[in-house]
């Protein structure tokens, strides 16, 4: 570990059913979806380390350059910004080293020096990126590392409008998790090279990784066939956030893609919930209205706040006419605009 040597030699392989089963599967159902629809073929660099956090894919000098993350390097063990899951399993991995100043793939920095330094130097047309798991304790100091990931790899490729396609994380019955969900929304907002897709809708309450890969896979692929490849007969999104109406004791939510909203299951759309000044919430009754969802609750007869989609493990249902479902968020944590009537909301779309 310390000597950098984390990755034995590799090569290219061409993707066939006998050598494909230590591959990514979303990264293996998004080349594939891209395939077949631009005739091109594709290559995949699949570059992952299971449970690795942010911080350890960010130049040493980005890091150490931050007053956010300094301590990361001089008081790891100590570190709030460092979760405590994190700092756990790398200690139980080096619990039998003998070197007090033993590294581990999880510490900051240590997989940008041993991958992407090297990594930097192929041509790519774009990043998918799965984390965040190992940094949910922390949703604030998530949003500062992905976008400061974003900017350094950006940095280092020499390419600004490099694209991120991430996924948002899925259910799974862990507190934190509507918060963190709610913070990658927030910053599918704020930044017009970055796109992000839904997954919570195949979640599962116990695992932290989605059984069914493919769709997921699928829905990375049509956001690059529509930024990337201008494919714009492409829906690339589920109903978005636009804006929010108050009207007498109800709500009127408008989405952006949101053309052809139903319940991806059921008679009713489940999952939206509101609330008055005491920021109580309760469950909303529903209905549609073209693009609008309509959100009303006889104990609160002057609406203020609404979420959707605000539970760890969530059983939403609101979908799209391509079957998209819309992403958590909650319009009391909004950092684009902390106000409920928030009018425009198209940030960079």
């Amino acid at each position: 570990m310390n000597r950098h040597q984390l990755y034995l030699p590799s090569k290219w392989k061409r993707a066939q059913s006998n050598g494909v089963g230590s591959v990514s599967a979303i990264a293996y159902y998004f080349a594939n979806t891209l395939e077949q629809n631009t005739h091109i073929p594709t290559a995949i660099i699949v570059n992952t380390i299971g449970g690795s956090p942010t911080e350890a894919w960010i130049r040493y000098n980005t890091l150490t350059h931050d007053a956010n993350t300094y301590d990361f390097f001089v008081n790891w063990k100590g570190s709030n910004g460092v979760d405590s899951w994190v700092k756990s399993r790398a200690a139980k991995n080096t619990s039998k080293a003998t070197n007090p100043h033993q590294q581990h793939p999880y510490h900051a920095s240590y997989l940008y020096q041993t991958s992407m330094e090297m990594l930097s130097k192929y041509p790519i047309s774009g990043v998918l990126w799965y984390q965040g798991e190992s940094n949910a304790e922390n949703p604030e100091m998530f949003a500062h590392l992905f976008n400061t990931l974003k900017e350094d790899w950006r940095s280092a490729y020499a390419r600004p409008q490099l694209p991120f396609y991430y996924v948002q994380l899925s259910g799974l019955n862990r507190p934190s998790w509507s918060y963190i969900r709610n913070v990658q929304t927030e910053l599918d907002r704020q930044d017009p090279y970055a796109h992000m897709v839904v997954s919570y809708d195949y979640g599962n309450a116990n695992n932290v990784h989605p059984t069914n890969k493919q769709p997921i896979g699928e829905r990375l692929a049509k956001q690059a066939l529509y930024f990337t490849y201008n494919k714009r007969s492409v829906t690339p999104y589920g109903p978005l956030l636009e804006k929010i109406e108050q009207k007498d004791s109800q709500l009127i939510v408008s989405f952006e893609y949101g053309k052809g909203l139903h319940p991806k299951e059921g008679k009713e759309v489940i999952g939206f919930e509101i609330a008055g000044e005491d920021r109580i919430f309760h469950p909303a009754q529903t209905s549609i209205k073209g693009d609008k969802v309509i959100l009303i609750n006889s104990k609160v007869t002057s609406p203020k706040y609404a979420r959707y989609a605000w539970a760890p493990y969530t059983k939403a249902n609101l979908v799209n006419g391509a079957g998209l479902p819309c992403p958590t968020w909650n319009t009391l944590y909004m950092t684009t605009d902390k106000h409920l009537f928030v009018g425009d909301m198209k940030d960079k779309r």
